[in-house]
């Protein structure tokens, strides 16, 4: 039945691809504006729909960058507002976005701001913060109005975008000849142990498409323990209730079911905005149970809940942990001009 669909979406498909490949020329012969500012800037994105690990990226890169002043620029997915905002300690999630508002939370001394326009957000990121050395957008492939010195493309290892079709047949958001752009390809999601030999076998698959000369990286996200507000940490073994609102909900559930029994999981879409009654209605169902969901769900369920429930666990951002990082980092300063 799901390939019956995919034959009937196919037409769809080609429309999509000549509108999408239209726009792009626009953009190559200049007939389209890019704004290239001076400022160092880092782009992260992805030509697939759905999550490629765009926001453990960005926290990778922040830690990258300890001695320089950082600005990072999301769109803010599934937030209430429009336009440009500052993130502060008054900000909630709802106005600025989960994911965003959560790498607020653990990188307090950086500047975050939210902006559909990148162009638009850069500048008036740059009239708050005149100082800052270097600025990072999430999520910014296809927004082509912003020429950053270094493009990165996220491949997600189980989702490769070379074995998949535009929208809405499959998820690429643009033909997979876009990969040309990237100055650097990250291939996200890597299990623990890959062999040099798969790599290989990946980074000639990319290659059809990308650059030749483009390098390609690697990346494992490590899960770290269930942890919670009093720094306490959850026991393997333990009998879990999970909830999450991811684009890869089976994937969360995949990666926690090897250490815990799962007594339930409540799957929301991506981004699902929690209700009150909604974590109520979970806790009277399972009032004995230990509760995890991801870290941006928890910044958007703790408020809901009463002080003293304490069997609420999140997972933390994952880990990076970068293939050949040195060389990684080494290209990543070079392209910018900074010395390593």
């Amino acid at each position: 039945m799901i390939q019956f669909l995919k034959y009937l979406l196919f037409p769809f498909s080609l429309i999509y691809k000549g509108i999408t490949s239209l726009r792009n020329l626009l953009f190559e012969l200049k007939v389209l504006p890019t704004f290239e500012p001076n400022i160092a800037t880092i782009g992260v994105g992805n030509l697939i729909v759905g999550g490629t690990g765009k926001t453990p990226i960005i926290d990778y890169l922040i830690s990258v960058f300890p001695n320089y002043k950082i600005g990072i620029i999301s769109r803010g997915y599934g937030r209430k507002t429009k336009g440009f905002l500052q993130i502060g300690s008054k900000s909630t999630p709802k106005e600025v976005g989960d994911e965003p508002f959560m790498l607020f939370t653990k990188n307090q001394d950086k500047s975050f701001f939210v902006s559909e326009d990148r162009v638009e957000g850069l500048k008036k990121a740059l009239s708050i913060q005149p100082n800052l050395d270097i600025i990072l957008f999430d999520d910014v492939f296809q927004h082509r109005y912003l020429k950053t010195k270094v493009n990165i493309l996220l491949c997600d290892y189980s989702r490769p975008f070379f074995d998949d079709f535009l929208l809405p047949t499959g998820l690429l958001r643009e033909s997979k000849s876009g990969a040309k752009r990237a100055d650097i390809i990250i291939v996200t999601k890597c299990p623990e142990y890959i062999s040099e030999t798969e790599r290989g076998l990946l980074a000639d698959n990319i290659r059809k498409y990308a650059k030749n000369d483009t390098p390609i990286y690697f990346a494992v996200f490590q899960s770290l323990a269930p942890s919670n507000t009093e720094n306490a940490l959850l026991s393997n073994n333990s009998k879990v209730v999970l909830i999450s609102g991811l684009a890869n909900n089976k994937g969360f559930k995949t990666g926690l079911e090897q250490n815990f029994e799962i007594e339930k999981h409540f799957e929301y879409k991506d981004h699902h905005d929690f209700s009150k009654e909604e974590i109520a209605d979970i806790l009277r169902l399972f009032p004995n149970s230990n509760f995890v969901c991801t870290e941006k769900d928890f910044v958007k369920i703790k408020p809901l809940l009463n002080p003293e429930i304490l069997p609420f666990f999140y997972i933390s951002t994952q880990k990076v942990r970068i293939f050949n990082e040195i060389e990684l980092k080494k290209e990543i300063f070079e392209r910018l001009g900074f010395i390593y």
